[in-house]
């Protein structure tokens, strides 16, 4: 066993070894080709071999990768239209300044606007259908490109109020949790599962316990780090 501190202690990275099975369970149930859109933030020589790792797995299932040149949202948003972004593996630091920028914009339209997106905003929360949901809010759904579906969010704890406004405007938000140790996730939660303040169930490779006297979460399987 590897003993883990606290979840909220810990980054998120994508790719593992049991990555293959993860991502036909996660993915199966969706018809598009998912485009994912990363920033090379790595600094280690660590995490830039995990970074590659990942993308040959998106690669080898068919799915394409694009790059930004900065963090900036603009410079973000251009990407996914110009390329129809689908998916993405987010920080919950960028969903935050995302969601600003949506806030700021709003704030500089019109007062009928501004009324309509509170009607509508307030109004969401009784729709249970995204497809809905993205055409109450489709002006924001076309700066993303049109064809946005939703985001993996992992590196430190997801702001709930966040994942809700997303959510909210017809935008589906998934929390994980990893650690390098574990090759590197552990868990991301799914529609079946669907909670936000929840990073969901282990995947099938490992065993996990809670420790009782220290409350630290222990897990054991092929892609834990020995040592």
């Amino acid at each position: 066993f590897t003993c883990c501190p606290p979840l909220q202690d810990f980054c998120i990275y994508f790719s593992t070894l049991s990555s293959s099975s993860f991502l036909r369970s996660f993915f199966k149930s969706f018809k598009f080709c998912f485009y994912l859109v990363f920033h090379r933030f790595f600094s280690t020589v660590f995490i830039r071999v995990v970074e590659k790792v990942l993308i040959s797995t998106f690669l080898n299932f068919g799915f394409s990768v694009y790059y930004t040149q900065s963090l900036k949202p603009k410079d973000i948003l251009s990407v996914m239209r110009e390329k129809q972004v689908e998916f993405m593996i987010v920080v919950p630091a960028f969903l935050k300044l995302l969601k600003s920028a949506i806030e700021n914009e709003l704030k500089s339209s019109s007062l009928f606007t501004q009324s309509m997106f509170k009607l509508m905003y307030h109004s969401a929360k009784f729709v249970p259908f995204y497809c809905l949901k993205k055409l109450m809010f489709k002006k924001i759904h076309d700066k993303f490109g049109g064809k946005f579906i939703g985001c993996i969010s992992g590196g430190a704890p997801l702001d709930i109020a966040v994942g809700r406004f997303f959510e909210r405007i017809g935008i589906k938000v998934y929390q994980g949790y990893g650690l390098s140790e574990t090759s590197p996730v552990v868990s991301v939660n799914t529609d079946k599962r669907s909670v936000l303040s929840s990073v969901g169930r282990p995947l099938r490779n490992y065993e996990t316990r809670i420790d009782r006297e220290t409350g630290e979460l222990q897990l054991r399987g092929p892609s834990v780090m020995k040592g």
